[in-house]
Order: C-alpha cells, then sequence, then structure tokens
C-alpha cells in the first residue's frame, strides 16, 4: 500500500512540473511583447495603424555610402497619424528615395523594415529633428524638416543623389543636400544667402533681420539647427 501512494505521489508531482514547463512554454509564445529583446518597448508598436506599411527593400548592391539622412543606424523617434501620437519607435530616413522606414520586432519575435505608409501620417521626430508631411504646390505630400514655432518657421527638404564614381567603377552617394525656404503664413520663399532670408520678410523687418545675422556673424547656409531655429523665433518675435 505504502509503495502504491508513494508511486501515486510521484506520478503526480512529475504531472505538475510537466504542466508547468507548458505552461512557461506557452506564456512565452504569446506574450512575447514584454521580453527584454524587442527593439521597441512601446506594445502600440504592433498597431496596425502603424505597421500597415509594405515591406522596405532596396536592392542596389556595391555601393559606397548610404541613402539615409544623418547615418544607418535606427533614431528613436515618434510617428503621429490620425492626430494620435506613438513614441519610443525606432525610425530611419532615407532621403534618396524619401521614404520613412521603422524597425519593430513581431509577436514571432521576427525583426521586421517596412516603409511608414503616408496616408494619414502627418509628423514624425527623429531624436532633435521634427518633419511633417505636406502637399506641395502640385498636390504631391513631401516630407520637410521644420524649425521654429509660429507663424513663420524655417523648413528643409533632403536628398542624395547617386553617382558613378570612375575611380573604381562603383556608384556612390553623395552628401546630403538641401532646399531651404522660410513659410510666411503658409507661402514658400526659397533663400539660399543671408540676403535672400531677409528679403522674404519685406522691406520693413527685412533691415532688421540683416542687422540681426551680421550682429550675431550667421551665414544661414552653413548654420545649425539650433542657430537656425533662434533665428526664426526671433524673426516672429519682431513681426
Amino acid at each position: 500500500m505504502k509503495d502504491n501512494t508513494f508511486h501515486l505521489r510521484k506520478s503526480t508531482l512529475r504531472s505538475l512540473q510537466i504542466a508547468l514547463l507548458i505552461l512557461l512554454f506557452f506564456s512565452s509564445s504569446f506574450f512575447p511583447l514584454f521580453g527584454s529583446s524587442n527593439i521597441i518597448s512601446n506594445p502600440k508598436t504592433l498597431d496596425p495603424t502603424i505597421i500597415n506599411g509594405k515591406q522596405y527593400v532596396f536592392n542596389v548592391f556595391h555601393v559606397e555610402g548610404h541613402q539615409f539622412l544623418e547615418n544607418d543606424n535606427f533614431i528613436n523617434g515618434t510617428l503621429t497619424i490620425k492626430g494620435e501620437t506613438y513614441e519610443n519607435l525606432e525610425l530611419r530616413y532615407d532621403i534618396y528615395n524619401q521614404e520613412l522606414t521603422l524597425r519593430f520586432t513581431n509577436q514571432f519575435e521576427s525583426q521586421k523594415i517596412i516603409v511608414v505608409s503616408d496616408a494619414w501620417l502627418t509628423s514624425f521626430t527623429m531624436g532633435d529633428k521634427k518633419f511633417e508631411l505636406t502637399a506641395d504646390e502640385s498636390g504631391v505630400k513631401r516630407i520637410y524638416q521644420t524649425l521654429g514655432k509660429g507663424n513663420t518657421r524655417v523648413i528643409y527638404t533632403w536628398k542624395k543623389d547617386l553617382r558613378l564614381n570612375t575611380s573604381n567603377g562603383l556608384y556612390s552617394f553623395t552628401r546630403p543636400f538641401r532646399n531651404s525656404y522660410i513659410l510666411i503664413d503658409d507661402f514658400k520663399h526659397q533663400y539660399h544667402t543671408n540676403r535672400g532670408f531677409a528679403k522674404a520678410f519685406g522691406k520693413d523687418i527685412s533691415p532688421i533681420v540683416k542687422k540681426y545675422l551680421r550682429q550675431n556673424r550667421i551665414k544661414v547656409a552653413k548654420a545649425d539647427d539650433i542657430v537656425i531655429e533662434e533665428l526664426i523665433n526671433y524673426c516672429n518675435s519682431i513681426q
């Protein structure tokens, strides 16, 4: 009788161990979003609103350089879609193809890179940089980097070209090129120099802007984002 009781307890213990292992297996299968290996910590990453874009593919081989704005690393940022902002996302801006890409880990622990659909995307950030999607004069949506607040802002468009390097027969990407505009009451004024920048404000305010540029030794063609943002915020304050 004692032997039967011993074997029964042993069998029950073994059954409990097997049940526990099965439970742990299915728990890790069905709840992978909370694992430490996820690239993106925000559970909203798997929201269909975000991941409804096509797979990102770039079929160009043996190319020097890369097609992205700053470097080929993913940068922490945000997306604003249908008025809702999604944070802690891994983003990369392909300025050669004018595509914003998103990297995430799906429910099967598989890493994916997609092109963010621009159907409802209104803006995004990457690090300290802010971008908006706005239709141009022809009605085509374009990505603009924006600086400043108020009715007057500075906006940039970015691009790269792919050129043949005759020294080695390989193609290489150029450095990033930007087109610079002052946006005043939704009207764009392109500029290249300090003179063109100041001229956009009209004859009354232009001399004040020129004086500010001269006193602060600013060259708008070379100034970084921080300097330009301070400049355009000053311009808003004197209008």
